[in-house]
């Protein structure tokens, strides 16, 4: 099979790479289609982060936004058959089930993780039957790659503590969102989906606020607005999601707007250590929190819920792809995705 490779600073490669034996307790996939995520482009940039001098670089270059077809099962599987359609919950590709972490469904820090083979930046994959969703039908595979980027924004929702007090919702809760990327606009729609109300969401380019405005956000505020501060300080949000990271200085940013104790949940991924004005959230007793990926609360998987939200949301999440291409052209869908005058949003490989 056909994989992308990292190979260096914006370097990706299509290689022919051996597919994996399907193992006991295994599926092997056919992938459909691989967003192209904001982690993805870090490592694009800084391959320092995804691969190291005494290790070669990985296949399918860590796509991990999965939407797939089962081509193959191994005899001790039964809950999936060839032709299913799915999607892959990365963390629960090499966690171990045993440990504590695992057992708290908490799988990100699992001790005893395995790699496996191939990513989904790839023509296929082999992973543990576990590890698998089944796709709503009417749900096309270009809009169930977003079920990964939504179960972080679902995650950091469920996770709040404007959640914990008011037993999983957040009704009537003032939020803003810093950002209009993929992962500002699940936020947003996450943060709908639990009540929330009024949702603002900032904004720098214009196809990025005509997309707010599109996923249900109720006030939509250009980034570069010198009132920006002002406006957003007017809705007293109790929750802030920041989810630009970069070099962004939006932490800064959040401890001006989030309300009195308030609390600001950090999705973005920062390219250096941050600052931030400690004094102003002592005095504010504002709480911080990092919501890194997804899981289970009281027995229900991030995942559960945001294939629940994409399957009633469908007609408003799939016109967010805005770009498509095929494997062979996969660094022009890093280039493209790494830029957003080009008016990319969504950008999809399908290998």
């Amino acid at each position: 099979m056909r994989a992308a490779f990292l190979t260096g600073p914006e370097q990706l490669e299509v290689r022919s790479t051996v597919a994996p034996p399907l193992a006991s307790g295994q599926v092997r996939l056919t992938v459909a289609a691989c967003g192209v995520c904001g982690s993805n482009l870090h490592a694009w940039r800084h391959p320092e982060l995804a691969i190291s001098k005494d290790s070669e670089p990985e296949p399918g270059a860590a796509g991990h936004e999965i939407a797939a077809t089962v081509d193959e099962v191994a005899a001790d599987v039964s809950s999936w058959r060839p032709g299913d359609r799915v999607v892959v919950e990365p963390n629960l590709t090499g966690a171990c089930g045993r440990c504590e972490a695992c057992g708290s469904g908490r799988y990100w820090f699992c001790r005893e993780r395995s790699g496996i083979a191939s990513w989904g930046f790839s023509e296929g994959m082999v992973v543990p039957a576990g590890c698998l969703f089944r796709i709503p039908d009417g749900v096309p595979d270009e809009a169930a790659t977003l079920v990964e980027p939504l179960a972080c924004a679902v995650h950091a929702v469920r996770q709040s503590n404007s959640a914990l007090r008011r037993g999983g919702r957040i009704d009537g809760v003032g939020v803003v969102v810093l950002g209009a990327g993929v992962g500002g606009l699940m936020a947003a729609v996450a943060a709908r989906h639990h009540g929330a109300g009024p949702v603002a969401v900032v904004a720098r380019y214009e196809h990025q606020a005509a997309a707010a405005e599109r996923v249900g956000a109720n006030l939509v505020v250009d980034a570069n607005d010198d009132q920006l501060i002002a406006k957003l300080r007017e809705l007293r949000a109790e929750l802030v999601m920041e989810a630009v990271g970069g070099a962004a200085d939006t932490l800064s940013t959040a401890l001006r707007v989030v309300a009195p104790a308030g609390e600001i949940a950090v999705l973005g991924l920062f390219d250096e250590p941050q600052v931030f004005d400690a004094r102003r959230a002592v005095f504010r007793e504002t709480r911080m929190f990092f919501p890194v990926t997804y899981g289970e609360m009281a027995g229900i998987h991030d995942f559960d819920v945001a294939l629940e939200i994409l399957e009633t949301r469908v007609d408003v999440l799939e016109p967010l792809a805005s770009h498509r291409f095929g494997l062979d052209d996969i660094g022009v869908a890093f280039s493209t995705a790494a830029d957003k005058k080009t008016g990319a949003l969504r950008v999809i490989v399908t290998p």
